[in-house]
């Protein structure tokens, strides 16, 4: 097919203009990119609170070598990793230099020992007033914990847990009344106090290294007190009878808010997210019950309302595992 002279022009035109086209696309191009390669930077966070511009080519274990953008001779600088906070790179990659604390959700479990007049006080009184509970021994302790840091080293702390101390018998028989012989319990083999709180409030957190922390925390909030049900039987040996005695107090709950604890605990990373986490805590509740008591002899008494406060305090080792959050 044979081209007239006119198509042939036509033709040589339009070549001119699609090369023409491509020269500028390709101009177009090596800008853009040129202006990419300029904005692309990684940003030192120092400290003192300055950000550097930079691209970084080598971390060191004490240092960082880095170019400034703004420098005509791209010379290489050296700065120590001590005065560095962060670095952000291009990329988006953020490396931190600073130990910090990270969230976390534990879980853990361990025992709870009575201390002051929850171990030792005299439980029965028949007068409206203030008295200490007792005789409670050991018991477990199971608690879910979570901590938010909303400042470097400051968080916010929340807690849910439950401990149950068992009803020591034999205090109890020992310092009912001297003259009646031993106790038998016949409606209650298992018969406990039981605690379960919601706390919350702040922590604080120091970092040894990037793997190991310590948290300080004392938080409040509502608990939810049992008080066991007692039915003892027992025999009066001066002046001796024949006839059994019974003393009956009545199981009550209720929910306090005079409740704090203060606890401290050990973080030790075993893996990237999951840490292993030791805890003390110290928990202090002041119940007040309504609720009756009877205590039938040969002289005969009523029942009678009794209204109580009762102070209880404990002493929780636990133990368990964290799952560590970024910040």
């Amino acid at each position: 097919m044979k081209l007239s002279l006119y198509e042939f022009k036509l033709y040589l035109l339009s070549m001119a203009y699609v090369k023409q086209f491509f020269s500028i696309l390709t101009i177009v191009m090596i800008i853009f990119l040129s202006s990419h390669s300029l904005l692309a930077q990684d940003l030192i966070y120092m400290k003192d609170g300055k950000e550097m511009k930079t691209r970084v080519f080598n971390i060191t274990k004490k240092d960082i070598h880095y170019k400034m953008l703004d420098d005509p001779e791209f010379r290489t600088y050296t700065m120590p990793k001590s005065e560095v906070r962060k670095i952000r790179f291009q990329y988006g990659k953020v490396l931190n230099f600073e130990k910090i604390p990270y969230h976390f959700l534990s879980f853990e479990i361990g025992r709870s020992l009575p201390l002051s007049y929850y171990r030792r006080a005299d439980l029965i009184t028949s007068a409206e007033n203030i008295s200490p509970s007792g005789f409670a021994e050991s018991g477990p302790h199971v608690k879910i914990e979570g901590g938010y840091y909303w400042k470097k080293n400051w968080a916010v702390a929340a807690k849910i847990g439950h401990f149950s101390n068992a009803f020591k018998t034999s205090e109890f028989a020992d310092n009912f009344l001297p003259f009646y012989s031993y106790f038998s319990y016949p409606e209650n083999e298992n018969i406990r106090w039981r605690n379960t709180y919601l706390h919350f409030g702040p922590a604080y957190s120091h970092a040894f290294s990037k793997s190991l922390f310590a948290d300080i925390s004392i938080s409040s909030g509502p608990a939810v007190v049992y008080k066991p049900k007692i039915h003892v039987t027992y025999f009066k040996i001066n002046p001796p009878v024949p006839d059994a005695d019974t003393y009956i107090s009545e199981g009550k709950r209720t929910i306090t808010l005079k409740n704090f604890d203060f606890s401290t605990s050990l973080r030790f990373s075993i893996v990237r997210k999951l840490a292993i986490k030791l805890s003390a805590q110290y928990n202090f509740a002041r119940p007040t019950f309504v609720f009756k008591e009877s205590l039938n002899t040969d002289n005969g008494r009523p029942e009678i309302n009794i209204r109580r406060t009762y102070r209880i305090e404990t002493f929780s080792l636990t133990f368990g595992i964290a799952y560590q959050f970024k910040r």
